[in-house]
């Protein structure tokens, strides 16, 4: 009886293992959908004035950007002591004027990413508590807000950090692939242009180009390790007809407006997340089953002897 209630126990630890990851996984995604519809209700319960002085204070950081080429953008995947540099915010040269320094308390916005099937939260600053949360923009890049002349960089991990997925299909995205940021009530689109492997300290690779409006994607590269980096280069574009004209986005900026055919396509999910997607629910929809039927089993089988004990 004994040796029969010692493998219940191991089989009920068994499948609780088996079972960790996957509801992790699930327990993020919603709790990301949570963390976006606070978001979106912020967003709702601005004036538009509000938002309107929002944006200028995150265009004049971008413009400020702009103006500091000579400052390096730091790889958040690189231990501080080693980058040679730890001040995060931007310093200004002599004779420049400094914004106002651009913070948030939860997520500045969200990026939806269809081919990885992920809508993730984006904080501002990419430190290992807001990379253990979501998905981060990178210090000293343009805020994605958008604008020719513009080049945010968003980083998120790459394996399973905490059992959690980020960044980590974002070898799936191909040229043509698109996604969708939304900040302060607009709705951004951008198209891939482009996927590259790099070193870390090719920082060379995120410089602003003063006739693009773009947006990187960043994650370490091979999966589990941080060797190399992986980025995901995009452009804005527009619901409109293809062309190379530069065009007005929804607060007056110019942007890049040249398109392809797989634009006007709906974006299928990647048949390697889909297959992960779908291991996740069987594991914890199977496995669940099983751990509450032994369960029963194992408080069955205390009960009897609890019965033999008081004689019945």
């Amino acid at each position: 009886m004994k040796l029969k209630r010692m493998s219940y126990i191991l089989f009920l630890a068994g499948i609780t293992i088996l079972m960790y990851p996957h509801v992790m996984k699930i327990f993020f995604e919603v709790q990301n959908v949570t963390e976006i519809a606070e978001y979106e209700n912020l967003m709702e319960h601005m004036t538009d004035e509000e938002i309107r002085a929002n944006i200028e204070e995150v265009k004049a950081y971008n413009d400020y950007i702009a103006r500091e080429p000579e400052k390096k953008v730091s790889d958040p995947f690189t231990p501080i002591a080693t980058r040679g540099e730890v001040d995060s915010a931007p310093v200004a040269a002599a004779g420049s004027s400094k914004p106002k320094k651009i913070t948030s308390v939860g997520p500045f916005g969200y990026i939806d990413i269809p081919r990885i099937s992920q809508k993730l939260p984006i904080y501002l600053g990419a430190t290992d508590e807001n990379l253990n949360k979501g998905v981060a923009h990178v210090d000293r890049t343009s805020l994605p807000i958008g604008g020719v002349g513009t080049h945010s960089v968003i980083a998120g991990h790459r394996g399973f950090n905490r059992s959690i997925p980020f960044f980590t299909h974002l070898d799936q995205m191909v040229t043509g692939d698109r996604f969708y940021i939304h900040i302060l009530g607009l709705t951004l689109t951008y198209e891939v242009i482009g996927v590259e492997i790099i070193l870390p300290d090719e920082r060379e690779k995120l410089n602003i180009d003063p006739e693009k409006d773009l947006v990187t994607l960043l994650t370490c590269e091979p999966y589990r390790s941080n060797t190399h980096r992986l980025l995901v280069y995009a452009m804005r574009v527009d619901e409109g007809e293809a062309s190379g004209e530069v065009r007005k986005d929804e607060h007056g900026e110019g942007y890049s407006g040249v398109l392809s055919e797989s634009y006007t396509r709906e974006m299928p999910v990647s048949s390697e997340v889909k297959f992960d997607n779908m291991i996740s629910y069987i594991v914890v929809g199977v496995g669940s089953v099983l751990w509450v039927a032994v369960f029963i089993l194992f408080l069955r089988t205390f009960r009897k002897k609890a019965d033999v004990g008081m004689g019945k």
